[in-house]
């Protein structure tokens, strides 16, 4: 729009406009700004068409539902808690493809976890979250980590591992393949066991030739570690009044993870007195075990001379020497063990007393590992006879000095070489993979 010629000459000087002249120009201006209004509006009209019609060429609508539904169990967590259940229904909501690919993905469907704060409307929940899990295995997890339970306070307290949502799931629900269950103390691990076999759940398991409990393949058995100097370790030293004694014979994978030993008991003397007492009919069906403690005195070692079915064990030490009250023991068999983790221990002094010929896979976690433990890990195979066979052999967090070779074919590291040359077989040397950490 142009300025009327009797104010135009005004655009190349400065002179003062007069009054008519400022009401010729603020006309102008008011006209020019409704125009502009005018064309942003449909030029934001254009750019909203623009978008809309870019969207139908995005890449995004040509990804296959499979592929979208991978990425899907990628972004969520295998067993999921109230906000990763959200998580998934949001993703459901985004649009029909969408739902479709989430609906698709059954292992997005497969674990659910739930505490003692949940209602016992979750038991339907549940249920009905598994039956878009297909036939795959399912997993549940019950998780008492946030809550302070006072069972052991005063007689007559409710327990928060009676939870009837819970004890139904494992009496009548859809099969389970995985349980994991995180409980404040052993009274509380009895109340649990308790409730699955009370009274009022008998017409439960009537309707069911065998229940989800009895048919698991792998259990999960935490001791809460936030409230350990609150309850009091009890376990019976007869292994048939342990607390472990009624775990089910399908049983063949079962990690174990035990409270803050400091924290549990009062003196050295209840360290050393303290028992596991894992059943021996449990420990033979055992394919797969980890334990996860840093007690002193734990009596490990008896109970790995009944693992004779282990193909993979895992300890975790939590930073502590595991065999500092342990007395002297015979070099126990492992036949099967094909994979061995030793995690967050100061030494390797376990490995003295193992034997595993068939030892595939060793990996080693240290906590201020030093290089002084290589006659230990040479021992170990040799003993073993795990050389020639051995695929693995991983060391982290190694320690070592810096006027020391860095290099895994020099001494020590030089005598874990293959005897054996074969064109199938690399030397020990090249296959271990350590992280360096000059002191």
């Amino acid at each position: 729009m142009r300025l009327r010629s009797d104010v135009s000459h005004l655009l190349n000087t400065n002179e003062v406009p007069t009054k008519i002249e400022v009401a010729t120009v603020q006309n102008a201006l008011d006209s020019l700004t409704g125009r502009i209004s005018t064309l942003r509006s449909q030029l934001e009209r254009l750019e909203e068409q623009h978008r809309h019609h870019r969207a139908i060429l995005s890449p995004m609508r040509r990804i296959p539902l499979e592929v979208l539904a991978e990425i899907f169990v990628l972004v969520c967590r295998p067993i999921q808690s109230e906000y990763d259940r959200r998580t998934v229904i949001n993703l459901g909501l985004v649009c029909k493809s969408w739902r479709a690919a989430t609906l698709l993905a059954h292992r997005l469907w497969t674990g659910i976890s739930f505490t003692p704060d949940d209602p016992w409307s979750i038991y339907d929940r549940v249920v009905s979250w598994f039956k878009n899990s297909g036939s795959l295995p399912k997993s549940l997890e019950y998780d008492a980590t946030l809550n302070y339970c006072e069972c052991s306070d005063d007689v007559g307290e409710s327990c928060i591992s009676r939870h009837l949502a819970l004890a139904k799931l494992l009496v009548n629900s859809p099969p389970l393949d995985h349980f994991t269950l995180v409980v404040n103390s052993t009274q509380c691990f009895r109340e649990w066991a308790d409730i699955i076999g009370m009274s009022s759940l008998r017409p439960l398991r009537s309707r069911s030739s065998s229940r989800p409990w009895d048919n698991l393949r792998s259990f999960n058995l935490t001791f809460n570690a936030e409230y350990a100097c609150e309850y009091e370790w009890d376990n019976s030293s007869d292994p048939a009044e342990s607390i472990f004694f009624g775990l089910p014979p399908s049983i063949t994978s079962f990690e174990l993870c035990l409270p803050p030993m400091r924290a549990t008991f009062a003196d050295e003397e209840e360290r050393s007195r303290a028992a596991l007492n894992v059943p021996a009919q449990v420990l033979e069906r055992l394919t797969t075990f980890t334990i996860r403690s840093d007690w002193y005195g734990t009596k490990v070692l008896p109970m790995l001379k009944h693992c004779t079915n282990l193909e993979t064990l895992t300890f975790d030490f939590k930073f502590k020497s595991p065999l500092l009250f342990e007395g002297s023991h015979p070099l126990i068999l492992l036949p099967r063990l094909r994979t061995l983790r030793i995690r967050h221990t100061t030494d390797i002094d376990l490995l003295r007393y193992l034997q595993a010929p068939a030892l595939l896979h060793l990996d080693l976690v240290l906590c201020d590992g030093e290089l002084k433990f290589a006659d230990t890990l040479i021992e170990f195979l040799d003993v073993s006879n795990a050389r020639p066979a051995l695929q693995s052999l991983r060391i982290y967090n190694l320690r070592i000095p810096s006027d020391a070779s860095a290099s895994p074919t020099s001494p020590p590291f030089s005598a874990l070489r293959s005897r054996k040359s074969s064109s199938r077989m690399m030397a020990l040397s090249s296959l271990m993979r350590t992280e360096r950490r000059v002191m």
